[in-house]
């Protein structure tokens, strides 16, 4: 959770950012003389928001566990690895093999 205090995003300036780990969303409520007024729903079903942040020089950061690569990215990611800077693999990762490798 965290308030927002940065002009950044000056029309979301005294307004709350609330994170859920277990419905895995960030709502944005809008705070009026002290009581929530309205709700957005801005980032859903990313994975478990654990936390919110302002940093100092005031744009928002969320960190989320669990978003992660697909199992093809991770498979794509591999490959190139495996076949760049002077590697050279002849036999690739398949997605099928990066699930069974997470199982």
């Amino acid at each position: 959770m965290a308030f927002i205090t940065s002009n950044k995003y000056a029309d979301w300036k005294g307004n709350l950012l609330v994170g859920s780990l277990k419905f895995k969303y960030v709502n944005k409520c809008v705070i009026e003389n002290g009581k929530v007024v309205k709700e957005e729903r801005l980032l859903g079903d990313l994975g478990r928001v654990c936390s919110i942040n302002q940093s100092p020089d005031g744009y928002r950061y969320v960190g989320i566990e669990n978003l992660g690569l697909s199992d093809n990215e991770v498979a794509d990611v591999m490959n190139y690895i495996s076949n760049s800077w002077g590697n050279k693999n002849n036999t690739l990762t398949t997605t099928e093999e990066v699930s069974k490798i997470k199982q």
